[in-house]
């Protein structure tokens, strides 16, 4: 998958508003600090 698209399907899954669906674009062990 392209950088553009990887970047547009992050921001539609942010503007779904759908958790699972944001969380699918994170590695299983992501972390936030």
């Amino acid at each position: 998958m392209a950088t553009e698209q990887v970047a547009r399907a992050e921001i539609a899954a942010w503007a779904s508003n759908d958790v699972d669906e944001v969380m699918s674009q994170f590695a299983d062990d992501a972390r936030w600090c």
